[in-house]
């Protein structure tokens, strides 16, 4: 099996699902810290309904073939946890046994100073990307990317060497309705979050809870 280098990112910080029911805290929250694949996000036709309906989430869960390349011993300490994502103009949330981080767990409690996108969309729509958050507020950044402590530190811990996806997705919008094309945020070239249509191929670098 591949060996890929980890970093800790939370403590304490993803809701846990246990018994059927959001229970309690997750201890460590990781992300790899190299892509350990490329992929497509999914099909236009779905991503109305968000992260929660993405080809790429599917294949990070029990039965997807990213998740099932990973050994035994892993697969049976991952813990699932409760995330959030934004879709038809609300937040909904879903059980994930590996996901991708959200723009708010990235940028955290920066996210409106620092949020540059040109989402071609009102405020209310950029606050909905703001529900995506971590913690049981979904308001809350990963602390290894709070601890950054300029822009210039954040951009150098997002940079992987290549396009990366995140599960954010943004729609042109009246702030009632979608209209047009959604994008999903990436972090590009040089570190710094933008966008990209889902049939491209990015950078897969997941999360997960013990």
């Amino acid at each position: 099996n591949a060996l890929y280098p980890l970093r800790i990112i939370g403590l304490n910080q993803d809701q846990a699902f246990r018994n059927n029911v959001p229970d309690g805290q997750l201890g460590l929250t990781f992300q790899f810290k190299e892509c350990i694949t490329s992929a497509e996000y999914g099909a236009w036709e779905v991503l109305s309904q968000g992260w929660g309906a993405s080809f790429l989430r599917l294949r990070l869960h029990a039965d997807g073939d990213i998740y099932g390349a990973f050994p035994e011993t892993i697969k049976k300490a991952i813990e699932p946890a409760v995330k959030s994502y934004s879709a038809n103009n609300s937040t909904s949330i879903n059980v994930d046994l590996m996901f991708l981080p959200s723009l708010k767990e990235l940028l955290g409690s920066s996210y409106d100073s620092l949020n540059e996108l040109n989402l071609g969309q009102p405020d209310s729509a950029v606050s909905l990307l703001g529900n995506e958050g971590t913690g049981v507020s979904r308001k809350d950044g990963y602390l290894f990317y709070e601890s950054r402590t300029s822009k210039a530190d954040l951009k150098n811990a997002l940079s992987n060497g290549q396009q990366w996806w995140l599960r954010s997705v943004w729609f042109k919008s009246n702030g009632v309705e979608a209209q047009g094309v959604p994008n999903i945020v990436i972090v590009a070239d040089g570190g710094w979050p933008g966008g990209a249509g889902p049939t491209a191929e990015k950078g897969v670098l997941p999360c997960f809870c013990m």
